[in-house]
């Protein structure tokens, strides 16, 4: 199964784990994805803060859950609290999903229920120091 980004395409932009710290590469980040003509989706929590986490593990999991429509889900960055949402079993869709790092655990987890498009690669905060 091939999915294809177009220009246009609206994409959710998810915060598993760790709260964003450094502003200033997600927004580079940001630009990148739109300088590609893709539309972001913003969710509610990305900027929420629960200890170290982007707000509690019933958001978070909320927002995972209600983004596997979309056609691509990137992750802001890693951190551990990705794998707590496993507790809760979601449930995935075909599509593509972006990140490293602690957010493999989701990437892994969509693959070994048989659905396609786990990528490991850039999230927003990297996407600024790649090549």
């Amino acid at each position: 199964m091939l999915i294809k980004l177009n220009k246009g395409d609206e994409i959710d932009i998810l915060a598993p784990s760790s709260f964003i710290e450094k502003e200033d590469d997600f927004t580079k980040g940001i630009e990148i994805l739109k300088q590609w003509g893709l539309s972001i989706n913003l969710n509610n929590a990305l900027f929420k803060r629960v200890g170290y986490f982007a707000g509690d593990d019933e958001t978070r999991f909320k927002e995972l859950i209600k983004a596997q429509n979309s056609k691509l889900i990137i992750f802001a960055k890693g951190g551990w609290g990705s794998a707590r949402l496993l507790e809760k079993d979601p449930t995935w869709a075909n599509g593509l999903m972006l990140g490293f790092s602690d957010t493999c655990s989701l990437l892994l987890s969509k693959y070994s229920q048989g659905y396609f498009g786990s990528i490991h690669g850039p999230m927003v905060t990297s996407l600024c120091k790649e090549p």
